[in-house]
């Protein structure tokens, strides 16, 4: 897992926050950011090399906007509520291409989610429901190339999945029976 740190702590008194498979920060169960050094209310701002991190504290907690930018870094922005990510939530690389961009609600990700490689090109899509995985997802390679296509339930993989190689000639085909006819490259 890829570790990045922008001086926010989790409420497990984690230093930084490490990313998921999609590059997004990962947050278990009921975590809240805290504010760094014991904050507790006003504005934050620290720059420490090419980072800077800037946001708001309430009563120790994180809340309104929030930023991150780093020349070799993850960049973001988005909104927290008491701690947790809500409404929508953007990151770009460090060469300004977009990351990632979807929707919190109460510091999980909801509704459609688009992600991309650093040279710009869409890595997958999906949607989130509840902070988990579901319905049809896609991925692909830089090169625009298809690289994956399946279905989840509930953050789990189901169904069959398939998977092509970077050249896109091969095909293969793994998992059980089709899901139930709701994504149509499944059926392929």
């Amino acid at each position: 897992m890829w570790a990045f740190l922008i001086s926010l702590r989790l409420a497990a008194a984690v230093e930084g926050l490490s990313l998921d498979q999609w590059g997004m920060p990962l947050l278990f169960g009921d975590q809240l950011l805290e504010c760094p050094n014991n904050q507790h209310d006003g504005r934050y701002i620290r720059t420490t090399g090419t980072t800077k991190i800037k946001g708001y504290c309430e009563s120790g907690v994180a809340v309104g906007k929030w930023s991150a930018t780093s020349e070799d870094g993850f960049n973001w922005k988005g909104t927290l509520d008491n701690g947790r990510f809500v409404g929508t939530f953007k990151s770009w690389y460090p060469n300004g291409e977009r990351r990632a961009k979807g929707k919190y609600e109460a510091g999980k990700r909801i509704g459609t989610w688009k992600y991309w490689h650093d040279n710009g090109s869409l890595s997958g899509q999906g949607v989130w429901t509840d902070g988990k995985e579901s319905g049809c997802w896609e991925a692909y390679y830089k090169n625009g190339e298809r690289a994956w296509a399946g279905a989840y339930v509930d953050g789990e993989k189901v169904g069959r999945w398939l998977n092509w190689t970077a050249g896109g000639k091969e095909k293969q085909v793994y998992g059980g029976e089709p899901t139930q006819g709701a994504c149509w490259w499944i059926l392929w």
